[in-house]
């Protein structure tokens, strides 16, 4: 056999598949360039008879795209003074994290008018990292400067600062929730070099009023309350360095509709001695009037019948806490009756279940609540809601009775060593041999690493094996697909996301021989990463970037300088020309009883495509293309129901061939005589 691309340019073999080829084996290519942003492109499979005759055996239509790249402009510092220096740095990474060494065409440096300051053509380096500087001026323009290259735009501010001594901060809770009585909060200040600040604190706290809409609200209905709520506290900093006090709610009105679904807080530091007063950034507590969030977690939308379907509910307080010993109720809805099952959440928050599904079909809907009911409407006033949840399930269409799942891939895998990947399973046949299961992971968009795994013969029908897998260069949206293939030739499949920390492929320490030192004394400095890496380095003073500490390059921002472009692959549906021309019957022509002679009341046949989900609905939900022989697509069935063009169709005695749904009032074909109220 072999693999085929054909482009608008021709065609290639990609792979050639001998006849003593393992089993199971992968292989990657290169792709050519296409030839404008995006080209389609067909991927084939062909095989050769006896005689040596070519015959395509499967084959599909995929669209190639350039590959994306992004560019990171960075400055040593985030705001300067008129006549510094302005070191720039840049790099080109692509979509796969790796660093391309780009030319720029044209880079730019404007001032607050838009005006070009500076330009440089042409600029690159043999490392991938580019280093530019320039000089502003000692009269330079005070406001935001940009520096532009490759589509790209970084800005940076030029302003007469002053460099702050120390830093202020508020401690409080990010939510609270309108049953709440009291809330908890401090406030500091930090030197640059660590050590607390003394002095005093100002707090405030505001729960600002809605702004009138439509002239809905009255004075009267809000209970003579004008203006915003606010509580203001003062005091000395205590020996631990900070203001810590316990604010009365009562200050403010937690379930008002006339005021905001938060608070807002504002504090100050005033150093002892000097009086010199640094803000901290404010801060917003959230009012929520939903006590407990549950979800469900870890769980799929369809289900295999026959095998357990699991799943987990999680209850949390409106912060987000778990909480323990609280019994979650579950309705499992189903065509022919409802069955209820109650749980008590252990000690991280979670229920986990096995739902048994060989009396399951069609859809399942599953609802979760707990025991406490939600609040009545009250007038001008926020209700108390407690947490539900809801999920529908879908049958999936296989043509095995075997089954595997992969449990969950959780954060316990550390960065760049192996992860472990638990997988249950039950096979169809007790008589099997060996069982040969295999597993890919798609990162990406991208198939990343492939295995297959040997479990011997297990004494049951069910057994579970475990496989260590290797983390080095994965995102937060990598997953991991394992099946396997029945006796009978069906296939079992699960996929799972592997939850560990997303993590780049290289690491880099930094640290000071000394963390502390005196002025003008020496310090080494130590530098550990991958051997023959280019590594840039910066020295700024703390003090500059406590005044733009969201300006700063973190691992996430690199992460997220080329978006992962998600890849969904729309699977083709049922198509309802499949039954347009089937019908159980022909259709009915009745005299109409009560009508004049001549007219008559018809009932016609319509039908409509359903078709099951499938394997390969769920590979390609998750980015996955297959090109197979084997039988993992569900067939298309036709549902016939009766439509009529009159609701005296009742009457005369074909109401009861109306599955469960009421007539409708439908136009008949042209040429009838129709009763005039209709």
């Amino acid at each position: 056999m072999t693999v085929d691309l054909k482009t608008s340019s021709g065609s290639e073999t990609l792979y050639t598949v001998q006849p003593d080829s393992p089993t199971w084996h992968c292989t990657s290519f290169q792709p050519p360039e296409p030839s404008g942003s995006t080209e389609e492109v067909t991927i084939a499979i062909h095989g050769h008879r006896s005689d040596g005759e070519k015959v395509e055996l499967s084959s599909k239509e995929l669209t190639a795209r350039k590959k994306k790249t992004g560019t990171l402009i960075q400055t040593d510092k985030a705001m300067y003074k008129p006549g510094q220096n302005v070191n720039i740095r840049m790099v080109t990474l692509d979509q796969d994290m790796e660093v391309q060494k780009n030319t720029y065409q044209l880079v730019e440096l404007q001032d607050p008018q838009k005006n070009r300051l500076a330009q440089w053509k042409n600029v690159s380096d043999d490392s991938g990292i580019t280093d530019l500087s320039y000089h502003l001026s000692p009269d330079a323009a005070l406001g935001t400067y940009a520096i532009k290259a490759d589509g790209t735009n970084m800005q940076f501010i030029v302003d007469k600062y002053v460099l702050p001594k120390f830093d202020a901060h508020i401690d409080c809770p990010s939510s609270l929730s309108i049953m709440d009585e009291k809330v908890p909060m401090s406030v500091s200040g930090l030197y640059t070099y660590g050590e607390r600040v003394p002095g005093n604190a100002t707090i405030t706290i505001c729960q600002k009023k809605r702004p009138l809409r439509w002239g809905w609200r009255s004075e009267d209905k809000e209970g003579g309350k004008k203006g915003n709520l606010c509580h203001t506290h003062a005091a000395k900093i205590d020996s631990s360095g900070k203001l810590q006090l316990v604010v009365e709610l009562s200050h403010f009105d937690l379930r008002s509709i006339y005021y905001e679904r938060e608070l807002e807080v504002e504090a100050s530091v005033e150093e002892e001695g000097t009086e010199v007063k640094f803000s901290a950034p404010k801060k917003t507590i959230r009012i929520r009037s939903q006590l407990t969030k549950l979800s469900f977690k870890d769980c799929k939308k369809y289900y295999q019948p026959g095998a357990l379907y699991s799943c987990k509910l999680v209850l949390e307080s409106h912060d987000g806490k778990r909480l323990s010993d609280k019994k979650v109720h579950l309705r499992i809805l189903k065509k022919g009756g409802t069955r209820k099952e109650t749980y008590i959440t252990d000690s991280a928050g979670e229920v986990s279940f096995q739902l048994p599904t060989p009396e399951w079909n069609a859809y399942i809907s599953l609802r979760a609540t707990t025991d406490e009911e939600d609040e009545p409407y009250i007038s001008n006033k926020v209700s108390v809601r407690y947490g539900s949840a809801s999920l529908s399930l879908q049958e999936l269409h296989v043509t095995t009775k075997s089954s595997l799942s992969i449990r969950p891939i959780t954060s316990s895998a550390t960065i760049f060593g192996p992860a472990s990947v638990s997988v249950d399973f039950i096979i169809e046949d007790r008589e099997t041999g060996d069982i040969q299961f295999y597993f890919v992971i798609l990162d990406r968009n991208k198939l990343t690493l492939g295995g297959q795994q040997t479990v011997k013969k297990p004494d049951s029908l069910s057994g579970s094996f475990q496989f260590s897998l290797p983390i080095k260069d994965n995102s937060e949206s990598a997953k991991l697909l394992v099946f396997t293939k029945s006796k009978s030739g069906g296939i079992a499949a699960d996929i799972a996301e592997i939850r560990v920390p997303a993590a780049l492929k290289h690491k880099v320490s930094l640290k000071f021989a000394e963390s502390e030192s005196l002025p003008g004394s020496e310090n080494k400095l130590h530098l550990q990463a991958n051997g023959g890496s280019t590594c840039a380095l910066r020295a700024v003073d703390k003090s500059v970037v406590m005044m733009k500490p969201e300006a700063e390059l973190t691992e996430s921002k690199i992460q997220n300088l080329v978006p992962i472009q998600r890849s969904h692959i729309y699977s083709k549906r049922a198509d309802y020309l499949d039954c347009r021309d089937k019908k159980p019957g022909p259709d009915i022509w009745r005299d109409h009883p009560d009508a004049p002679d001549g007219w008559v009341t018809r009932a016609r046949w319509y039908s409509y495509a359903e078709k099951k989900k499938d394997i390969k609905n769920i590979l390609e939900e998750n980015g996955i293309h297959i090109l197979t022989s084997w039988d993992i697509v569900a067939p298309t069935t036709c549902t016939f129901e009766l439509d009529y063009s009159s609701e005296e169709a009742e009457a005369m005695g074909l109401g009861p061939l109306i599955h469960g749904r009421k007539p409708r009032r439908k136009l008949p074909d042209r040429g009838l005589n129709i009763p005039p109220s209709y």
